[in-house]
């Protein structure tokens, strides 16, 4: 009888779940037809065309170019923790990993369990090792978007753009950068502030499994972090390196887009401000899978607020999921022949076990 019960709260669950991702992608397919309607689906081909096939090869390079480099990062953050791997293996467990985040409502979340286990086997590693480089690689990640959120607002403080726009975008640059030093301060303090809240968290609850296995892991990723910062400082610098490249190539993609389909070269303050506005909307991605529609929306307000028709904004949108949806069809590909499905579960070979991946 518990068996049976089990299995209908699991079904129940699975359930729910789908009716939510089925209610997620609705939304995003409204809005993604709201805002093709009120471009006008003629003007959006027009623009496609202005655009040109050289024009979008350029972006998907500069998409493909920009995730290797966040590939290249990963492997320096492993190599820093002593973990040797090819950049074919990197590459396709963290494609498997963004096409689960991708695919599954979660702030690009959803995959990292899966790139830990995939990680961790492949390599030949300990999780615990591979969840510091991938924390390593986030923080890295937030602070190189946060040093160009604030130059963002010191460039904009001399466009015209409204004030209240300039307080907004200074306001979410400052938050960015204190996000970003209370981790790294937390982290290499010897007593973490990660640990130190989960302990007095602990002093009000029962001494559950999970929390002491969670206790126990998080201690040895911030020993792992602090052992990274301090005696490996070379590796995490070409980590950086990488990292802050993947992110400027991104960041270039509407300087790029702009000079083949309007035939203008954007100003510093133009691309600073579409840098500033999309990392902003980018908060609501999680939404809908893929930021369906949320993207589509977000660029059209940006274009708006650029006082540009919004047909430009479809056909950047467009362009920029087909991007994705390259590396998500690989790391689908790839997740397929290691028994893994495109909502994290399946069945990898490791003593018979058949974990849930999710």
């Amino acid at each position: 009888m518990p068996k049976a019960s089990s299995l209908l709260h699991v079904a129940a669950e699975k359930a729910w779940t789908n009716k939510a991702l089925f209610l997620s992608l609705a939304l995003g397919v409204g809005l993604i037809v709201a805002v093709a309607w009120m471009a006008r689906p003629v003007a959006i081909l027009a623009r496609m065309g202005a655009l040109g096939a050289t024009g979008i090869a350029a972006l998907l390079l500069n998409f493909g170019l920009g995730f290797s480099c966040g590939v290249e990062g990963w492997r320096a953050l492993l190599r820093a923790h002593g973990v040797r791997s090819s950049f074919s293996s990197a590459f396709g467990i963290m494609s498997g990993g963004y096409a689960l985040g991708y695919l599954i409502p979660s702030c690009y979340l959803a995959g990292e369990p899966v790139r830990v286990l995939l990680a961790s086997r492949r390599f030949s590693a300990q999780g615990h090792e591979i969840m510091a480089t991938i924390v390593l690689e986030k923080v890295l990640f937030a602070a190189t978007v946060a040093a160009l959120l604030v130059g963002a607002g010191v460039v904009g403080l001399r466009s015209g753009l409204p004030p209240v726009l300039h307080q907004g975008v200074l306001s979410f640059a400052g938050a960015a950068v204190l996000m970003v030093g209370a981790t790294l301060v937390g982290v290499t303090r010897r007593t973490p502030w990660a640990s130190s809240c989960l302990a007095l968290v602990r002093r009000f609850l029962p001494r559950w499994a999970f929390l002491e296995w969670g206790n126990r892991t998080l201690f040895k990723i911030e020993g792992d972090l602090r052992k990274a910062l301090s005696g490996r400082r070379g590796a995490v610098a070409n980590a950086a390196g990488f990292i802050t490249l993947s992110v400027w190539l991104n960041a270039l993609a509407p300087f790029i887009f702009f000079a083949f389909a309007y035939g203008r070269i954007l100003s510093l303050e133009e691309l600073a401000l579409f840098f500033t506005l999309s990392t902003m909307f980018s908060l609501f991605s999680w939404l809908t899978p893929g930021a369906v529609g949320i993207a589509e929306g977000a660029y059209a307000g940006i274009f708006g607020i650029m006082g540009l028709p919004i047909d430009g904004a479809l056909a950047f949108a467009l362009v920029q999921r087909v991007a994705s949806l390259s590396i998500v069809v690989l790391g689908l590909l790839y997740l397929g022949r290691q028994g893994v499905d495109g909502f994290g579960k399946g069945k990898i070979e490791h003593g018979g076990a058949e974990p849930n991946l999710r």
